[in-house]
């Protein structure tokens, strides 16, 4: 796979907090999916005890080395280790069965997971049960890399946990609904000790149901995809230059892009490391000029520094390998191959995480989603450390294309040349990368006529080149109807170079 920089700076996710300790709900709704976000109501030990009020959960106020005492609960082990849990309350406006992600977000301080880990579990009131979601091993028990440092390894600072609830074959998200709409979060440890906690929610996405109109892009769309942004560049929108304005490659009065594609996440470059921000300015003020904007995530691979990293590596050391594989490349040596075959649970585990992506995409009040790392079959064992067939791979992307469809969102096909001919009637429209430098774009290796069967299925290509002039390719790919661009020669995806074919 060739693809480009997505973003040399860690791109990190942010839920809104609470903004008064006394509200137990707060709700946002975009589309069809709705995000609520509940804080505790209650506090109950089975083992141990603790100090500090329910109220001091629903604000997260503590970063770093800060120790102010009033402002978080201390959880305190004794013999027999820690168990206690927090009731939160669903709104009766949030039906339980359009629920469709739960998902835990902690501020915590206390041992490193080696010593003594605390686990985070919810409780299944169907089957009676709980159901681990994490601990508090936030960025995957270790201490990272020189590019991207961690501190895991460091009992003192304050440490963001983030866990999407997983379900059996046999659960859906609506059983971890009680009566009177009550959910239940565990935290336990075997051990004696202690461990403070800050901050405590639950995000719950819900859909509305239905399959009503959506947005797709139309053909001849011009398009501008920024992954990245710098400190003191447009900081009121995440670092997304949304009035960029270029002359095409003709040269003459300078054009603007009808649709942007940008990370989910703002640049932490911006917003701080762990800063967790989801790029809604960006999104708004997009919208209020009238144009469309796509939300960028992974969808094959693991990457160490996204806030649900620790999943990842959870689930993997639980199966003793069976999930992550190789490094991605010696350009990307920090993110790790998925193993989506369907054995061991890895299939099912790996859509629903995507499916807590896909819900944070559509409850941002994105338009579309590009789900990259989509054609690992085609990659081979040698490269991934996994051999994916064709026929897995094609299940796992149609399962992508369905979800998104069902969050409202118009979804890209990206890089995934060879199933063109399968995908292209499910997906609305198609993202590529240096078709034209590679000989790929009307079929050389693929299927033909290649990306040119969206143009011909009515739906647009997306096409970027980094290496090539614009002269060498925009003139087929106008004639084409391609959308192409022309970003940077060395692969970075900031809001500039940017010269549009048309």
């Amino acid at each position: 796979m060739r693809r480009a920089v997505r973003a040399l700076l860690v791109l990190l996710l942010a839920l809104p907090t609470p903004a008064a300790a006394t509200a137990s709900a707060s709700a946002a709704s975009t589309g069809r999916v709705t995000l609520t976000v509940l804080s505790p109501v209650a506090i109950a030990d089975v083992s141990g005890a603790h100090e500090g009020s329910v109220e001091a959960l629903a604000v997260r106020d503590q970063e770093g080395i800060a120790d102010d005492p009033a402002r978080y609960v201390s959880l305190l082990g004794q013999g027999a280790g820690y168990s206690g849990y927090r009731t939160y309350e669903l709104p009766a406006s949030v039906a339980p069965s359009r629920v469709t992600t739960i998902a835990l977000t902690a501020n915590v301080r206390g041992p490193i997971a080696a010593a003594n880990p605390w686990t985070w579990s919810l409780f299944d009131w169907s089957h009676d049960a709980w159901v681990r979601l994490g601990n508090q091993n936030h960025c995957g028990g270790d201490a990272g890399t020189r590019k991207w440092p961690c501190d895991d390894l460091d009992p003192r600072p304050w440490k963001y946990v983030r866990d999407n609830l997983i379900v059996g074959a046999d659960s859906t998200p609506a059983d971890f609904v009680g009566p009177g709409g009550e959910l239940r979060v565990r935290l336990s440890a075997r051990s004696p000790g202690s461990a403070e906690l800050d901050w405590e929610a639950l995000e719950v996405y819900s859909t509305a149901g239905g399959t009503g109109p959506r947005w797709t892009p139309p053909l001849r769309t011009r398009w501008q995809w920024q992954l990245q942004g710098a400190p003191g560049r447009h900081e009121a929108t995440g670092g997304i230059n949304v009035h960029v304005c270029r002359p095409t490659f003709r040269g003459g009065p300078c054009v603007r892009p009808e649709v942007f594609d940008v990370d989910l996440f703002v640049d932490p470059s911006i917003a701080g490391r762990f800063g967790y921000v989801v790029d809604t300015a960006a999104v708004a003020a997009i919208h209020a000029s009238g144009r469309h904007v796509i939300g960028y995530v992974t969808a094959g691979d693991a990457e160490r520094w996204r806030p649900d990293y620790e999943q990842f590596v959870d689930f993997d050391r639980r199966c003793h390998g069976c999930l992550l594989g190789k490094p991605f490349s010696h350009r990307f040596p920090d993110e790790y191959w998925a193993n989506i075959n369907r054995g061991r649970g890895r299939f099912d585990f790996m859509l629903q995480m995507l499916r807590a992506r896909t819900d944070r995409v559509a409850a941002a009040g994105f338009d579309g989603i590009e789900y990259d790392i989509v054609d690992a079959y085609a990659q081979g064992r040698r490269v991934t450390g996994w051999r994916i067939t064709y026929d897995t791979q094609l299940a796992y992307n149609l399962a992508l294309a369905q979800m998104a469809h069902e969050d409202g969102l118009a979804v890209a096909l990206k890089n995934d040349g060879g199933q063109i001919p399968d995908l292209v009637s499910s997906f609305d429209f198609a993202i590529n990368e240096q078709c034209f430098q590679y000989h790929e774009c009307d079929g050389g290796g693929y299927p033909a006529p290649g990306w040119r069967a969206f143009v011909e299925a009515g739906k647009p290509v997306f096409e970027a080149e980094y290496r090539l002039e614009p002269s060498a390719f925009c003139p087929t790919a106008n004639e084409w109807g391609f959308d192409s661009i022309k970003k940077a020669r060395d692969f970075n995806l900031y809001g500039a170079p940017w010269t549009p074919c048309r």
